[in-house]
């Protein structure tokens, strides 16, 4: 198995107030995932999801954004450390929203195999008929070698240079949001 898969790192109320948080943050449409790093490898699938854009930095002294509410973020990445008992650099920290039938594109988040990607599924309660899974594929996109149900709370880490995908509420769900929050970290190197 290429993810790591943790369940009950966070106190329900937690993902209750992170969901609370989300819904409370406006998003943007200008959220694209793995856009070049995913065109260079030749992999022709880019989409555009709701998201935002939390904390992204450039290098260790420059920062480029931080939003005003990104405390409770670093509060779950933290909450994170402390439970897999690791340190991580964080170079971004981005949401994404997915509505019904918003199915991600096979993407990659970066070109390096040292990097990762620890995704939190922070939607506060979700049914399993709804679908939402988060998936793993072969180099090309076109094979799931790897499936995840959502799961409010579970926290993943794979490899940034995995081709993955995260799948929106079936279609017979209109109403129904799936949220993550995503780390892209780099090794901690200096």
């Amino acid at each position: 198995m290429l993810c790591e898969v943790y369940d009950n790192i966070f106190p329900k109320q937690f993902i209750i107030d992170l969901d609370n948080k989300i819904k409370n943050i406006p998003l943007e449409t200008s959220n694209i995932s793995g856009a070049k790093d995913t065109r260079d490898r030749g992999i022709v699938g880019n989409h555009r999801l709701f998201g935002l854009c939390v904390f992204y930095r450039l290098g260790i002294n420059r920062v480029n954004k931080l939003h005003e509410e990104s405390e409770i973020f670093f509060d779950a990445l933290e909450m994170i450390e402390n439970s897999l008992g690791r340190k991580y650099y964080v170079e971004g920290i981005h949401i994404n929203l997915q509505h019904s039938g918003c199915d991600g594109s096979p993407h990659i988040d970066s070109n390096s195999q040292y990097e990762k990607t620890i995704m939190i599924m922070s939607t506060c309660y979700w049914e399993k008929e709804w679908g939402g899974q988060f998936q793993l594929t072969n180099e090309d996109g076109t094979n799931i070698i790897e499936e995840h149900e959502y799961v409010p709370g579970r926290v993943i880490v794979i490899p940034s240079s995995h081709i993955h995908r995260g799948l929106g509420p079936k279609i017979n769900y209109p109403y129904v949001y799936r949220t993550t929050v995503v780390f892209r970290t780099k090794p901690l190197t200096f």
